[in-house]
Order: C-alpha cells, then sequence, then structure tokens
C-alpha cells in the first residue's frame, strides 16, 4: 500500500510489541460512513461492559439504571485501589442482551474480514490471521475508562479508532507501559489511527485513561482479535 512503511512498521511490531498507523487514506470510504452511522443510534444498541473483583457483564444502556449506578460506583472503587477494572459501552453480537444490529457494525465487520485488509495486517506483522475471535466497538463518554492489562490467548488484536475531533486533554488516551508498570507511549485516539498488539508472544500492559468531557463526538473504536 502506498504511503505505509510495512518494513518499518514490521520492526516496530517484532520490537515492542506493538505498531500503530493511519489507515484513513485506504479505508476512507468505509471508516466515515461507520462514523456517521453510529452518530445516529441511541442508547438502546449499545450495553455497558463493566468488569471490577469477580463481577464482569454486559448490561443493556436503558435498563437497570439503578444498579448501573452500582456497578460504577464499585468499578471506580476497585480501580482507584489499583485493581483491575472496567466500564465503558460496547456494541456487540450478542443474542442474550436483545440488542439489535447495525449497518456500521456489520461494516466493521466486513472491513477487518476483508482480504485487503488481512493481507496488509499480514506484512505489518509477519504472521497469518485467522479467524476474528472477538469483534465489538466500543464507546467512551465522561467517566468511563479501562484499567491495566495484557491482551493474551489470541495472535494479534487491533483498535481502529473512529473518533473525530478528539485532543488528548480529552482523555481515552491509550497509554503503553513496561513490565514495572511506567508509561512508555501515549496513542492519541486520532481518526483512522489504528493499533496493533502482540497478544501471542509478548505481554503488553496498557490502558485507556478516563474521558473526562462530555461531548458530541464519543470516543469510538473497533476491537477486534484474530487468532
Amino acid at each position: 500500500m502506498k504511503n505505509i512503511d510495512l518494513k518499518k512498521l514490521n520492526m516496530e511490531f517484532l520490537n515492542n510489541g506493538y505498531c500503530h498507523l493511519n489507515i484513513l487514506n485506504h479505508f476512507k470510504t468505509e471508516l466515515d460512513f461507520i462514523q456517521n452511522d453510529l452518530a445516529i443510534y441511541d442508547s438502546k444498541y449499545w450495553s455497558y461492559i463493566i468488569k471490577y473483583g469477580d463481577f464482569e457483564k454486559d448490561i443493556p444502556v436503558n435498563k437497570f439504571s439503578d444498579k448501573i449506578k452500582k456497578h460504577y460506583e464499585n468499578s471506580i472503587q476497585h480501580h482507584s485501589l489499583g485493581q483491575f477494572a472496567f466500564f465503558f459501552k460496547r456494541m456487540c453480537q450478542d443474542h442474550n442482551l436483545d440488542i439489535p444490529i447495525t449497518k456500521s457494525f456489520n461494516l466493521a465487520y466486513k472491513l477487518v474480514n476483508s482480504s485487503e485488509f488481512t493481507i496488509l495486517l499480514e506484512k505489518i506483522t509477519g504472521r497469518n490471521i485467522g479467524n476474528t475471535s472477538q469483534f465489538y466497538i466500543n464507546q467512551f463518554d465522561k467517566g468511563e475508562f479501562l484499567g491495566i492489562h495484557s491482551d493474551r490467548g489470541n495472535n494479534i488484536g487491533i483498535a481502529i479508532n473512529i473518533t473525530k475531533n478528539w485532543l488528548p486533554t480529552f482523555g481515552g488516551v491509550t497509554h503503553i507501559l513496561d513490565q514495572s508498570l511506567d508509561v512508555i507511549d501515549s496513542l492519541t485516539p486520532t481518526f483512522g489511527e489504528m493499533f496493533i498488539f502482540d497478544s501471542k508472544s509478548k505481554e503488553i500492559p496498557h490502558f485507556v485513561s478516563t474521558v473526562s468531557v462530555r461531548r458530541p463526538e464519543k470516543r469510538m473504536a473497533i476491537i477486534v482479535r484474530f487468532d
């Protein structure tokens, strides 16, 4: 692909366990449609994905408001104690949730499984790209976060940012850590920016900082894990 230094990205991926590039020039039509289409869907299309202690569950956004508030308080408490926790929204295909699937969701799934896209990943990572073992679109609003973790058990993981007009001062930044949990890199969720993580050979601790503002343009990303 033009304007993509595949050799440099491959070296970064092999040496660091992650790399990032902007794919907007190559998939602009699809990413623009996904971003614009997602903006029209209200809360019934999203669930809260919540984790603290032994509790981990998806709860539809428009249900159980009192329980969700309590779960949020619990997740913040565990997070403040340095324990792994998260609280954000996502759009996923889970028949148990009875949440409708959108055009943007289907197009995003089609995009990341297209031959053009998977060939690009293979050239960057030097690996065969298998099936998608996990796929969803996340959304972070004010106060929502994802604590420190390392993605393991698959081949690679990717996050494609689909938020326009986002500044790092708004929060929602992906911070990469070393094994001492010191920040070594910070990745701003620029529209079209794709982060690629090694989830097979290396542990790459990272987290998404708490979003500090409420904006019309939500902090969103397409999340995929490949076998």
